[in-house]
């Protein structure tokens, strides 16, 4: 059974209250399965009588969450029911005392000589020597021929211990990872077995203790980064976790695949912004990745924050047009509204297919002027051809300033960033950013000066009256000198002709 069932069996067994010892075994196979279950802890302490045992279990609930308020009380209860119960043994002993009693004289010391008190036992060797772990070497270093067999039989012996599967035994077998951990600390299969056993039986905090002295000396194991993640998570060490995570980035074993199981186990324990600190990050250092940059656009869409998931959706799709990551891209691109980059506001090619708008209305009303016929344009192609400059001029001073060479040829300065748009109203509601037209990213192109752009405006507006002149002048003619019709037949006359 998993933990969770067999924490449920055991409150249920407390509360019927009939063998508290089977709720007790019960919710100790619960915690060795997650020891950091506090709830746990604080039922595990009702299925004993004595007080100190339940301190004990409520002080562990207390390590893993200071602010249990439950505990809190219970603590404090417990507290004074021992300080009162030792008030009351004191007190007892004192009422026992007969002041008429004399007392008996003291034993010669030839006749019985007082014994010397005992030293103090030696304190039990640690399960990891601190000292020995701090000067192991890495994996980086070799082993010599005489540690490499010292490892190989040390290995062999935890084997031997696994086999008989007593709790006695794994300690046994732990300790033999451990003496290894001393010759390399971040040997990878010892490292991997003392971590997954010390879990195993709840020592948590040792096999934590491992992992960040491997770290701390400089290994470059990945599966050891994964590790401290996933002990950082259960420890709900929240920051370490996505530290650890972003150590991970620069490492060529760590592929994209591996990342995002990373952090979608993260977002389960409720890191989704610590998340996408990583993948923000993450997206830094591998800008071509579109799994990264489609799942932070999702993470984030799925956090209100449709701008920014926006921007990420729309860096995926340009990378590589066709891949399925790319239909991801623009499928979730089509519930947002554009995005203009420096990839849009620099492309003259933008400002000359704006332009060609002129030239297609003016062609048209060229071709009504010549009669429906190309061939009688004569002068009339000239306007065209004015009409493109004189669009080109005026798409260039309004919507496409920033093209480049020209508007750095022209003495053109980056723009100040504009102010980021509010993504909550006062009340703490949030907005639609997405309401008021399309999205920019920041820019680090120039612009051309007001000046040069109103100059823009004003020659492509002259060119623009020239060439619709040109075009238009037959139409333009008639409309200032009208000639009048020769000969207007009657209503008789066209009746007739359609009868015929």
């Amino acid at each position: 059974m998993d933990a969770q069932t067999l924490f449920r069996e055991g409150v249920t067994a407390v509360r019927e209250g009939k063998d508290l010892n089977q709720a007790r075994q019960l919710l100790l196979q619960s915690l060795k399965l997650e020891p950091q279950n506090e709830m746990a802890w604080l039922w595990l302490a009702q299925t004993t009588s004595d007080p100190q045992k339940k301190l004990e279990c409520v002080n562990r609930a207390l390590k893993i969450n200071p602010e249990n308020a439950k505990a809190l009380e219970l603590r404090l209860k417990l507290t004074k029911a021992i300080t009162h119960a030792q008030d009351a043994a004191a007190q007892s002993a004192a009422l026992s005392f007969d002041p008429d009693e004399k007392p008996k004289p003291p034993p010669r010391l030839a006749e019985k000589p007082v014994p010397r008190p005992a030293p103090p036992p030696e304190p039990a060797p640690d399960l990891i020597d601190e000292g020995g772990l701090r000067a192991a070497p890495t994996i980086r270093t070799p082993l010599t021929a005489a540690e490499e067999e010292e490892v190989k039989a040390l290995l062999a012996q935890a084997e031997e211990y696994l086999k008989t599967n007593q709790s006695e035994d794994i300690e046994n077998a732990i300790e033999q990872w451990v003496r290894i951990l001393e010759i390399r600390v971040d040997h990878e299969v010892a490292i991997q077995n003392s971590v997954r056993y010390l879990a195993r039986l709840g020592y948590m905090d040792d096999a934590k203790e491992l992992i960040w002295r491997a770290i701390d000396a400089g290994t470059l194991l990945p599966s050891i980064f994964v590790t401290a993640v996933d002990i950082a998570q259960r420890m709900h060490d929240h920051s370490a976790a996505a530290d650890m995570a972003k150590r991970l980035l620069p490492m060529p074993e760590i592929d994209d695949a591996l990342l995002l199981k990373i952090t979608d186990q993260m977002v389960k324990y409720g890191q989704a912004e610590q998340v996408v600190d990583v993948l923000e990050a993450a997206v830094t250092q591998r800008p071509k990745s579109q799994k990264l940059l489609i799942r932070l656009g999702e993470l984030l869409d799925e956090m209100g924050q449709k701008d920014r998931a926006m921007r990420y959706f729309d860096r995926a799709a340009r990378i590589k047009g066709g891949t399925k990551e790319a239909k991801r891209a623009d499928k979730a691109l089509m519930q947002y509204t554009p995005i203009i980059t420096d990839r849009e506001r620099g492309n003259p090619w933008l400002a000359v297919r704006e332009a060609s708008g002129f030239v297609l209305f003016y062609l048209l009303l060229g071709w009504q002027d010549a009669g429906l016929n190309l061939f009688n344009m004569g002068i009339r192609w000239l306007g065209v051809l004015l009409a493109f400059v004189g669009g080109y001029f005026v798409i260039t001073a309004v919507s496409s300033p920033q093209q480049q060479p020209l508007a750095r040829w022209l003495g053109g300065s980056v723009p100040p960033s504009k102010p980021q748009r509010a993504t909550v109203d006062a009340y703490g509601n949030p907005i639609d950013t997405l309401a008021g037209g399309p999205l920019e990213d920041p820019t680090d192109l120039p612009i051309l000066p007001s000046g040069v752009r109103g100059v823009f405006f004003i020659l492509g507006a002259a060119l623009l009256l020239v060439s619709f002149y040109l075009v238009f002048s037959t139409a333009l003619r008639l409309l200032v000198q009208p000639v009048p019709p020769t000969y207007i037949p009657s209503i008789e006359e066209l009746l007739q002709e359609a009868i015929r």
